[in-house]
């Protein structure tokens, strides 16, 4: 389990990151996590798929490959606490066989399960997938436009 830091742990994926850094829809909503209350936690993957995605944005002329540099690094400067990925694989795997979704995906399940926190995303096929397939995990998602409504729930001092 991992120990929270100052705040209740909230495991990103990287559809939720990217856009901290490319105004695209939910962009506001994902911005929110950056509450004092909260504990901002990604696997090391995070950055490769981000990465990825900044690169097919790139290529689809949506950004410039510099804009696209430029972003990553911003989101390798966003304080986020980065926990290593091949820890979580087995587990990960098993949730990835028992819900048919990918290992990756499964990756930031993991990690959110294990820290006693949410699982913030952005990917509403895993969401919807997950939730045909297991239920019982929904407790752990959080769907990104659900943010600005899911805060005030928190206490309003950190943890």
């Amino acid at each position: 389990m991992i120990a929270p830091a100052g705040g209740y742990p909230v495991v990103v994926d990287a559809s939720v990151g990217v856009k901290w850094v490319v105004s695209e829809e939910h962009s506001l909503e994902s911005i929110a996590l950056f509450d004092e209350r909260l504990h901002l936690i990604v696997p090391d993957l995070f950055y490769l798929e981000a990465g990825n995605t900044l690169g097919k944005k790139a290529d689809r002329g949506e950004i410039t490959p510099q804009k696209a540099r430029d972003l990553y690094q911003e989101l390798f400067d966003t304080p986020l606490d980065v926990q290593p990925s091949l820890p979580l694989a087995q587990r990960s795997l098993e949730w990835a066989v028992d819900s048919r979704r990918s290992l990756y995906d499964s990756i930031y399940l993991t990690l959110a399960l294990s820290a006693g926190g949410k699982y913030a995303t952005a990917d509403v096929k895993y969401v919807n997938g997950l939730l045909q397939t297991r239920p019982d995990l929904a407790s752990a998602l959080l769907w990104v436009a659900d943010i600005p409504r899911w805060l005030p729930s928190l206490p309003s001092t950190p943890l």
